[in-house]
Parts: C-alpha cells; structure tokens; sequence
C-alpha cells in the first residue's frame, strides 16, 4: 500500500456537513515519517485541561483480508474462508499517529498481533484531539500487516472504539490522506472525529454497493505493483464515481479550504472570493451558469476576509426584500435545516450504501462542522449565508422538486445587496465568464494557434434590455484584429456566447481581453480578462497498467462493467505545460457513453446510458476514475436497434488548464478510449 500523507482538513462533523466541492486540488505532497516512538499525550479529557495525568482508551477490532489474498495472506486452515473475506489471522498490529505537519510517529503498544479470528485489542490509547484546527490535532492509522498483506483504517477515537480493518477502510485511509486536497491551502488542520468516521462509513456503503461491478485492488503490496490497480488508484477512483464517499471527500476539500484560509489573517479576498465561487457552484450541483454573480461573491469575499457574520434572522430578512411574497420564516427555515440535518447525521452513519445522500445537498455546507443546530440567532460567515439564501429559496412552496438552488441570480443580487448594504450589487453586471482556447475549429495549432472559447454570463435587471455582447484582444493578431459579437442562447437567457469558427489566437503571448456589455440605455459595462494561452497535452489512460485502446474497432477488453480508469497525475500534466502560469492548476473532467462502432463518425448512442461531467462542468483533480454507469452493451443493444456486437463503451477525457480564480484558461483536445467487458484478464 502507497505511503501515506496527511489529509486535509475534512472537519464536517456529522452537523449540517458535508457534499460538495468543485474539484480539489492536486495530491498532497509525501509523507515523512519519525521513527521515534510516539507516547501520546497526556491531556485529561474530561476536564478540558491539561493536568499531567493520562486519559487512555482500547482500540478493538478484527482485521479481514479477501478471499483473492488468502494464498499472499497465508491465513490459518481454521480461518478458511466461509465467504468473500476471512480473518488476518497472525497479523502484526501498529499503531501510527499522524500530524498536520505530516509525520507519522509509531506510538508504543507493545506487541499485538491477531488472533485466530483476525481480532486484536491495543490497551491504553492516549485519545486525539481532531478537528478542532490547532497544531497539536491528529489521528489514528491501525495498520495490519502479514508478509506482503496490508490492511488499514483511520480513526480518531474519543473513547472505547471498535473497528473492523478491511480492504474498504484502506481505500478509505487512502482517501483521507492521499486523494483529497483544497486549492490555496497549504497547511491543512485534520478532520473531526466525525468526518473520518464519515469517510470510512460512505466508502465501505459506496463498495458494497458496486460489489461485482468493480474490482477492489488487492492488499498484496506485492501484487499491486504487478497487476491491479493499487488502493490510491481505487481511493481517486471510488471518489469520482458520484456516489456519498464522493460528497464526504468533496465537502472535505471544502472544510479544509475554510479552515486554512481563516486560520491566515493576511488571506486577501479576492482568494476567499476563488473558494466562495466554487462552494455555491458545488451547492448547486455545478449547473451551466454560475449560481451568483461575481461582483455579489466578491462583496461576500470581502466580508469573510472581514470576519462579518449575519444571523439566520437577517439572511431571512434579506431574502424576503428581495422576494415580497414569501411567507417563510426564520423560525420555519431553523426548523427545515434542523430536520435535514438529523436525516443527514442517518445517512452519514449507514455502512450499508443504500442511503443516498442526495437531498438538500446546499444545506449539507451549511455550518462546516462549526455549528451543530441552527437558531434564529446563529451567527453564519458569509460562505453559510450564500448556500442558506439558496436552501431558503428551495423551501418555497413553488419550488421545483430536487432544485438544490432554484433561486435566480437577480433575487439573489438583491437579498444580498439589502444584506451587505450595498444596492448596486442587483445593477447589470457580468456575472461570470469563460474565455479559453481549445484546438480546431478553423484555426492552425501547428502554427502554434488556439480557437477561442468566450462565453459570458450577465445578471440583467428587469427593464433593461442589452444591446451586444463584444470580446476585444489587444493583441493585432487575435481575433483577425478585430473583436467578436457574442450571441445569446437561448434568446432571454442571459448566456452570451460565441460559436464561429476561426477565431483564432496565438499562444504563448500575453493578451487581455475585454467584454463590453451594451445595454440599450446607459453605459456600457466591461472587464479586463488577463490570459496566456498554452497547449494542453492528452493524458495517458490506462486500464491495470496497459495503455486504453483509442480504435473504436479494437476495444480494450477489460474485466468489471466499471472499470477502474487511471490517467496522468494532474501535477505531472501541469509540468508538460510550457509557459502555464504560476497559479494555474490542471482538472480533468470525462464523459461516458455506448458507441455503435460501425458508425461513422462514432458517437454516442441516444437510447443507452451515458454520462457527461465535462459537459455538467464537473472537474476533477483526481488520476483515476469509476464510471457512474455500467457498461452493458446487451442493454444498450435493446434500447437501440444496433447489434450487440457492434457496441462498445466509449470515455472522453476532457483536459483543462485553469487559472487562478478556478476559470477555464486553455484546454486540450479531448481524449477518447474504447473499452468491451469480458473475462477479466
């Protein structure tokens, strides 16, 4: 099993916590480990002071390897197995306290191993202080090891704790310390107690429930090296497979963001700004359009770098400016989150799979871990403020059903402008943008050219009419020399685009653009958009260690109807990238569907299963991923007409070079691979 590195800070106690998250960052930096011995504290925990004495707990538990380690495990004739997994018996038990700063200390616990029935028990464990953000914090690894086998689980007990160590919780362990990381964080706090638990219980549910449709990796470090995927590939890829361990691991990011940038009195707002726009869009389920507008997140950025807060009372007050009619109250709000709340500290719990964490997912940032139940007088940050002024919205009596955010962005300028004091946020304004190149489209990237990609969101208020939407280069050799006219699509929408081919520029030269909105009275609006266009190279896909067939009519076999995908680092496509600015970070976004392979050209089958997560704006900085749906060509071919014969599954993988603000600055060309289920290999 890969070394192990710290994990963000994933504090979303079990209170108004967890799902989203645009995609983290990239993976944490390694591990170091002390090879001095770890005594632990010595706090007294029922005081809350430190007094000198010591506050110790047991750890117990049993340890199970699967039935494809037994020969690697060499398990006892009387462990044999009755089921998929058996007990480690005779395994060596350690265990490991790691720091926010990183290392690992053993901590003494004499000589355990386990028994016949793979059980154990570790006496006198000075319990952790975890979540709290401070230095001091830290957690549990209980590693279990038998020749090349390796089995762990993270915790952080605060009492008599009882584990089952398992393959699931040494994906989990792997989630918590090599998958999951925030943007702009550096130093991240350990998670609550609560959030490590979550961790563990969302991803053993996760791999129940795709039991026969995935493949977990073997604990055979031995084996791993040679042949499956090993448990970091399997911790990226159970985590972007859309299921609850993806919202743990996403909210995590989150908490750990929050907490890091808090912690730094000097952290500029327009950073808070960077975390703020990803949060709601992550609330939001990362829809097309940016729920709020940019300058209503930049006012929202400046007060958190203020430390201002604002009661529930007044985030309801505020609303019902902006919507007169409503009749909810604060006292019907508090009521609603708390209920929520509760369902949510259920399904957290369940180990089962079966409980989808999928409702009021904007409520489940609300508090970070820091409020436990709401009352009309909580004092909420504004990142709080801008998820409850979308969840009060969703409680309308004419709200669309499973609508996370059905609140417009114009209400929202204006319950947030009654809010901040600040009426101008509810004018015309651009409310986000994406101006990028990709390759194609007209344009020569041999010649070292890029097609530009500008689309431009506004919040428009009512009675005002736009005239043109322009982007203008100050580079003569972009654009023809010339700006372009955006076109908005559908008319009303408010989204403003372009679509012709040939609009051309050059990379690896410095160009500012500027968006001109013209109303049909008034002045124009405009913002200056700095951006360095660069090649995105593809990644390498591979499928257990081979390269992805990218030959329709030559599929790559592979074993499970969702199988484990892994591609290049994120890192290690950022130092391809010559010229890729200091701040820009590289996210991976993919698409899945069945293909007729007779066609031509290839594409999606309408009638099948598919999915489009580049398409839903919903990027990633993980290396591996799990398709969300099975790959069933039988299926498919019913639902189709075509030949099952002639039906392959198809991933594209979707590239982006993103700037500092989480924008899109250049892309690649997108990445196809063709795979069939067979026997596995």
């Amino acid at each position: 099993m890969p070394h192990r590195v710290p994990p963000l800070n994933l504090l979303f106690a079990v209170a108004l916590t967890l799902s989203l998250a645009c995609g983290g960052g990239s993976s944490s930096s390694g591990t170091t480990t002390d090879t001095t011995t770890d005594t632990g504290t010595t706090t007294d925990t029922t005081s809350g002071t430190d007094t000198g004495t010591t506050t110790t707990l047991p750890i117990t538990g049993t340890a199970q390897v699967a039935a494809a380690d037994l020969p690697a495990a060499a398990v006892s004739a009387s462990s044999l197995p009755t089921s998929a997994d058996t007990a480690l018996d005779g395994g060596t038990v350690t265990l490991v306290r790691i720091k926010p700063d990183g290392t690992e200390a053993v901590v003494d616990i004499g000589t355990v191993t386990t028994d016949a029935a793979g059980a154990f028990t570790i006496p006198g464990v000075p319990p952790v202080e975890a979540g709290s953000g401070a230095a001091t914090d830290a957690y549990y690894e209980v590693r279990v090891t038998k020749g090349t086998i390796e089995e762990a689980i993270p915790l952080a007990p605060t009492g008599d704790t009882t584990v089952e160590v398992t393959p699931e919780t040494s994906i989990a362990a792997d989630i918590l310390s090599e998958v999951v990381d925030a943007p702009t964080v550096d130093s991240r706090p350990i998670p609550s107690k609560a959030m490590i638990d979550a961790v563990v219980n969302q991803t053993a549910g996760d791999l129940h429930a795709m039991s026969g449709l995935v493949d977990i990796p073997s604990a055979d470090t031995a084996t791993q090296a040679t042949d499956k995927a090993d448990f970091t590939d399997m911790a990226n890829g159970v985590v972007t497979v859309g299921g609850n361990a993806e919202a743990v691991a996403r909210a995590a990011q989150f908490e750990s963001e929050y907490l890091g940038l808090t912690a730094d009195a000097a952290t500029p707002a327009a950073v808070y700004a960077g975390y703020l726009t990803r949060l709601v869009r992550d609330a939001c389920g990362e829809p097309a359009d940016n729920p709020m507008p940019a300058p209503v997140v930049d006012a929202a950025a400046a007060k958190l770098a203020a430390s201002t807060t604002y009661t529930v009372q007044q985030v309801v007050d505020a609303y019902a400016v902006a919507n007169p009619a409503t009749t909810l109250t604060a006292a019907a709000v508090v009521s609603a989150a708390n209920t929520a709340r509760t369902a949510l500290d259920t399904a957290l719990a369940a180990t089962d799979g079966d409980t989808a964490i999928d409702g009021d997912k904007q409520l489940l940032l609300v508090g970070h871990g820091r409020v436990t139940t709401l009352a009309t007088d909580t004092p909420l940050a504004p990142d709080m403020v801008l998820v409850l002024l979308h969840y009060i919205a969703s409680l309308e009596p004419t709200a669309t059903a499973g609508d996370p955010c059905p609140l417009d962005k114009l209400t929202a300028a204006e319950a947030l402008g009654s809010l901040f004091g600040d009426s101008g946020l509810a004018d015309l304004s651009i409310a986000d943008y994406q101006i990028y190149n990709n390759s194609g489209f007209g344009c020569d990237e041999g010649a070292g050219q890029g097609h530009l990609v500008a689309q431009v969101e506004l919040n428009v208020p009512t009675g005002v009419t736009v005239s043109s939407v322009t982007v203008a280069a100050d580079d003569a050799t972009a654009l023809g020399g010339a700006p372009i006219s955006l076109t908005e699509d559908p008319p009303g929408s408010g989204r403003w685009s372009n679509s012709a081919d040939g609009n051309c520029v050059p990379e690896e030269t410095p160009i500012t653009y500027t968006i001109t909105v013209t109303p049909a009275t008034g002045s124009p609006v405009t913002l200056a958009v700095d951006r360095f266009h660069v090649h995105v190279p593809e990644p390498t896909v591979l499928y257990r260690l081979t390269p992805m067939s990218s030959a329709s009519a030559a599929p790559t076999p592979v074993g499970e109807t969702r199988p484990l995908v892994v591609w290049t680092r994120p890192a290690d496509l950022l130092a391809q990238i010559t010229g890729a600015p200091a701040d820009a970070t590289v996210r991976y976004g993919y698409e899945f569907a069945h293909v007729d392979t007779t066609a031509s050209p290839v594409g999606p089958l309408a009638a099948c299963e598919a999915t489009n997560a580049a398409g839903q704006q919903h990027l990633y900085a993980m290396s591996a991923f799990i398709p969300t749906v099975d790959c069933d060509p039988a299926a498919c071919a019913a639902a189709s007409g075509v030949a099952e014969a002639n039906i392959a599954c198809r991933i594209n993988i979707q590239t982006f070079l993103l700037d500092g603000d989480d924008r899109y600055q250049s892309q690649a060309a997108g990445t196809f691979r063709f795979f069939s289920v067979s026997p596995a290999p």
